[in-house]
């Protein structure tokens, strides 16, 4: 995958991450994954900062949530595929 098909999406995510962890805070910019994230930029006019919170636990892995009811799903689906969402 890392190779093949996959690999411009695992350079993506690297690059991302580099840049989410470069701050000088030491903490973590979500946006710059929101921006590298396939379909992006039909996908985050529907996912934005007013409907998602990111959290750490304690064991350092981040927890993502969604507020569904603020997102126009409709529209959303009307904008990209069942296959670009996944």
């Amino acid at each position: 995958f890392r190779k093949g098909v996959g690999r411009s999406l695992v350079e993506s995510a690297a690059k991302a991450y580099e840049e989410a962890t470069s701050n000088t805070n030491g903490g973590w910019d979500n946006e710059a994954v929101r921006v590298a994230a396939p379909h992006a930029a039909s996908i985050n006019r529907f996912i934005t900062p007013k409907n998602i919170l990111t959290l750490s636990a304690d064991n350092g892995d981040l927890i993502y949530v969604i507020r569904a009811s603020l997102i126009n799903d409709r529209m959303l689906m009307n904008r990209v595929t069942v296959k670009q969402m996944g």
